[in-house]
């Protein structure tokens, strides 16, 4: 399989959505700002982090030789963050996130 540098990018991007799904579910990011400092204090996220930024360079000739198998274990990959995304979502108090949109929107 072909795809480490691409599976390490997609779980950084992932963890890094899931912090924001969390802190819009508790109201917490009024600002980007808000945002990275929660994941200046997360070292298992800034070594997601760093961890695929480390290996981006080789993305462009991975992507290139990526098969059939690799498509399936990337697909994997994001269908396991779903469920993660869906239980983030769930916690939300009901109105919690429309709520939010609508104050932001005004």
């Amino acid at each position: 399989m072909a795809c480490k540098e691409l599976k390490e990018v997609i779980i950084a991007a992932n963890e890094v959505c899931l912090q924001l799904a969390k802190g819009i579910r508790l109201g917490a990011y009024e600002n980007v700002a808000a945002l990275l400092g929660d994941i200046q204090q997360d070292q298992e996220l800034q070594d997601k982090l760093l961890v695929a930024i480390d290996g981006i360079n080789a993305l462009p000739e991975e992507i290139v030789s990526l098969g059939f198998g690799d498509y399936l274990t990337l697909g994997r990959l994001q269908i396991s963050y779903m469920g993660k995304f869906v239980a983030v979502l769930r916690a939300a108090k009901p109105g919690t996130l429309k709520a939010k949109k609508a104050a932001t929107t005004k």
